[in-house]
């Protein structure tokens, strides 16, 4: 495990390819990186770099998405709390977190599920929303 910016950096063909020790040793990082950062890098994962590109590329577009927009989706509308969170709207160890995020998972109703994703779909597809990305 190496780190980056005070997260680590998790190599997963340690677990993918390793011997036992090396696997062993990748549970363990795993283990400190969801308990003690919470965040953390892979590398060495097998998903193709076009993929990531793309998926950063949509997250873009999504979060660059006006707020009524992105409210369609908000986390309130599910029994599990998937979907968008906007800033202020999540608590991490007693202080208000400054992030937007997207919690992605099953539902117990496949129907809503499913409309989520339609939405969401439609908005890309549509290219009504798509805006270039903005640079901190």
């Amino acid at each position: 495990m190496s780190q980056t910016s005070s997260l680590p950096i998790l190599d997963l063909s340690l677990f993918t390819s390793g011997d036992a020790a090396q696997q062993a040793q990748f549970i363990e990082s795993l283990r400190f990186a969801c308990h003690v950062p919470g965040f953390f890098y892979v590398k060495n994962h097998g998903v193709p770099q076009e993929l990531c590109d793309q998926t950063y590329a949509v997250a873009r577009q999504f979060f660059s998405l006006p707020l009524e927009e992105k409210l369609k989706i908000e986390n309130i509308h599910s029994p599990h709390f998937r979907g968008y969170a906007g800033v202020g709207k999540e608590v991490t160890k007693g202080s208000i977190d400054r992030r937007e995020q997207v919690d992605f998972g099953l539902e117990t109703d496949p129907e809503q599920d499913l409309q989520v994703w339609i939405q969401l779909t439609e908005w890309l597809e549509n290219g009504v929303y798509h805006h270039p990305p903005t640079h901190s």
